[in-house]
């Protein structure tokens, strides 16, 4: 990797694009699996998730820390050892992992899902502007293609595209074993989404570099899906809300079921006793949870929902 560097101060988060376009970049060539392992765990839901994009230097002259984005915080974004300020160029091979993390509250980190490892060798791109946390738009096609390429691996054999991403959004999936005593064929999926955006401005265009790390706990059971975000509270809230489901012949909705909810606000319009129905409940973060009832498709092949709640 040839890496132009004009100083040391590393503050901002964003990725310049400069005025003219750069056509995208075919990283095959530059970018190789390795390896790829898969690791299970066997633990509750968890209060915080974090991923560390590892860079390992095979080059004495530079050594790269984690790149890690957390959960339920602002992203944390380290890089030391920067050459001093100036021009340097040097070549680099290295290897990332990628890991996702989870842990509650006050409790060690423990590894969810799969260790990607990917080995990169001799990339060529440079980076400008250390001062502002700014690369150009080299840099960012290449990440760009970079994290598509980890998703296109569909990961432990399973991708799931949604048609209201844009194409610059991308979904990982990580399935895991969420073992519990009250529903022991429980599964607990976690997802990442991964966006970029274009942000305008007075002095152009900046291309900014969106980690939205959103992980979900999902348990289907008799065709019901209750979404819940890796929060303290979902347990507790599976546990409370499962039987009632459960009675609910395939995804029909009965009137306990509406009456037990029906102090929810989501919940007092829009229900209809006898009709079928997509119920998923959702916690975001640890502060309230939203209950979406959506109406599947009306026709085979129409992928549209219509939110009734």
């Amino acid at each position: 990797m040839n890496i132009r560097v004009n100083n040391n101060t590393r503050t901002g988060g964003q990725i310049v694009a400069p005025d003219d376009p750069v056509p995208p970049v075919d990283l095959e060539e530059y970018f190789s699996v390795v390896t790829f392992e898969t690791t299970k765990t066997e633990a509750p839901p968890f209060s915080e998730v974090k991923v560390s994009w590892a860079i390992e230097s095979k080059d004495d002259k530079t050594q790269f820390e984690d790149f890690e984005f957390r959960l339920n915080g602002p992203p944390l974004f380290t890089l030391d050892e920067i050459p001093a300020d100036g021009e340097h160029s040097f070549t680099i091979h290295y290897t990332t992992f990628l890991q996702l993390q989870g842990r509650q509250s006050g409790s060690p980190w423990m590894p969810l899902g799969p260790r990607l490892t990917v080995s990169i060798d001799d990339t060529e791109c440079q980076v400008v502007g250390w001062d502002n946390r700014t690369v150009d738009a080299i840099v960012y096609t290449e990440l760009k293609k970079f994290i598509s390429d980890i998703a296109e691996l569909r990961l432990r054999g399973k991708s799931e595209p949604s048609s209201d991403w844009n194409a610059d959004r991308i979904r990982y999936y990580f399935p895991l074993e969420l073992v519990t005593p009250e529903f022991p064929n429980a599964d607990m999926d976690v997802w990442m989404d991964v966006e970029f955006q274009l942000v305008h401005d007075k002095d152009g265009v900046d291309i900014e570099l969106v980690l939205d790390f959103e992980t979900n706990v999902i348990y289907s059971m008799n065709e019901i899906m209750i979404t819940g975000g890796i929060a303290a509270k979902v347990a507790s809230l599976v546990e409370d809300i499962m039987p009632m489901v459960l009675e609910c012949p395939k995804r029909q909705i009965q009137n306990r079921f509406k009456n037990d909810l029906i102090d929810v606000p989501a919940v007092k319009n829009g229900l209809k006793t006898g009709e079928f129905y997509d119920i998923r409940i959702v916690t975001q973060g640890r502060g309230w949870i939203e209950i979406l009832i959506c109406k599947p498709p009306t026709e085979p092949g129409d992928s549209s929902e219509e939110v009734v709640t």
